[in-house]
This record gives C-alpha cells, sequence and structure tokens, in this order.
C-alpha cells in the first residue's frame, strides 16, 4: 500500500494529524508526508493544513472505493463488493456481467460517468458530469414477485432523497432528479438475481439532502444501506 494511500487512510478516521506523527508514523521523512498530502489534493481531496494543528480531511466528492466500503461497513454490511469505476457504459451492464460470470456476492458499483445507462423500455438514461450512477447486485428470496420488490427499492431510495415518486422515477420541484432501473434474472424456480439501478443528479436534491450526504460516495452508501435494509435483501 502506498504512501499518499496510507496517509488517506489516517485521515479517514475524522482525526487532525501532525505532519511530524504521519512521518514518525510511516517511518518517512515530513517532505515525503507533504508530497503525498499535495498528491491528494490534486485528486480532488480536501485537506485542511494548519502549522501547529496538522492535516484534517474535509468532506470531499472523490469516487473512493475504500470510503465506500468503509460507510458500508460501517453500517453493518461487511460482506458487499465495491467497484468504483471513472466510466462505464451501464452500471446496470455491468453487474449483469458480474452475475453471468457466477458473482454469488452482493456486488455494488459506482461510475463518476455512464456512456450507454439503460432506461426502461430500452430508452437510455443521460449522464451528467457530477451525477451518481450506481448499481446493486444482490440476491432475493426466489419467491419474490419481481413488480412487487421493483416497488420496495423505489420507495427505499425515494426515503434517502425525498421528492416525489413517480413510478420508477423521482422528481422536485418539476425537475428529475433520480431515475431507477430494477432488472431480474430469472429461471423457474424464481428470481436467481437482481439488478437495482439508480441515477440521481445531486445538484437537483433538497439542501437539507445535501447537506446529509454532501458527495457522491456518502450520498451513495447511504442508497445502498437504505437497499440493503429490506429484507429481501439481506440474502446473499
Amino acid at each position: 500500500m502506498s504512501l499518499k494511500t496510507n496517509i488517506l487512510k489516517q485521515l479517514q478516521s475524522g482525526k487532525t494529524l501532525s505532519g511530524q506523527a504521519l512521518a514518525d508514523g510511516f517511518s518517512v521523512t515530513r517532505a515525503a508526508v507533504w508530497k503525498a498530502v499535495s498528491a491528494l489534493r490534486e485528486e480532488g481531496y480536501k485537506i485542511e493544513g494548519t502549522p501547529k494543528a496538522g492535516y484534517r480531511l474535509l468532506p470531499s466528492d472523490v469516487a473512493d472505493e475504500g470510503e465506500l466500503s468503509r460507510l458500508l461497513s460501517a453500517a453493518g454490511f461487511s460482506g458487499v463488493k465495491v467497484s468504483v469505476v471513472k466510466s462505464l457504459p451501464s452500471t446496470n451492464a455491468y453487474a449483469e456481467r458480474l452475475l453471468a460470470e457466477g458473482e454469488t456476492s452482493p456486488s455494488l458499483i459506482l461510475a463518476e460517468r455512464q456512456t450507454a445507462g439503460r432506461a426502461r423500455k430500452g430508452r437510455t438514461f443521460p449522464s451528467e458530469e457530477g451525477g451518481v450512477y450506481m448499481s446493486l447486485l444482490f440476491f432475493p428470496d426466489a419467491r419474490e414477485e419481481q413488480g412487487a420488490l421493483a416497488a420496495k427499492i423505489y420507495a427505499a431510495v425515494s426515503a434517502v432523497l425525498g421528492g416525489a415518486l413517480r413510478e420508477n422515477e423521482i422528481f422536485s420541484d418539476g425537475k428529475k432528479l433520480c431515475g431507477m432501473l430494477v432488472e431480474c434474472l430469472s429461471d423457474p424456480d424464481g428470481i436467481r438475481g437482481c439488478i437495482a439501478g439508480v441515477g440521481v443528479y445531486p445538484d437537483r436534491l433538497s439542501e437539507s439532502v445535501k447537506e446529509k450526504y454532501p458527495t457522491r460516495v456518502s450520498l451513495c452508501a447511504a442508497l445502498a444501506v437504505s437497499l440493503l435494509s429490506l429484507a429481501s435483501l439481506r440474502k446473499g
């Protein structure tokens, strides 16, 4: 693990850490610590640094796989496989491929951008810069009815985002802030696996929701936890 990654993990604890403490902890020079912190800042992490207090990580809108895993684990879902990707044609298509390859664990995929996002009836879901594009692959009770399962998923997402739920979309002040696509793979014995795709435009969320979830990773984690908390999604 690189020095940069190790320092990020330390700062993600929420503590303010001096450059000397970090240098001593990793047996490196303070110059090496400064260089690693500078690299993290270039990646988009907001790190506050003062001569006497040290370094402190502020909420940063960086799609970070480790932070997403940490938030899920803190909420009691440590068994979820997490993938964060810069760009994908479709997060649902990626999850579908995992299922086809034999994945049997709940899996969360977050992309900063989609080039061919899926929507219902063969339509595409527009991908805007700064959006949250995620898919959760899970394994519900095989006896679950797909329509009822989709309704539960829509409600779970709506509980996090607020707004007005209209079938598989959520609106606020007349603007669409979220679209959802639920796709299930079934056989004669019932549902084998299900993919819940969620696309959110964070800039359209209410101020209270933005304040509660100031980054894409925190919002993605909250949505995933809400979905994983559904009784029918607990089996994996």
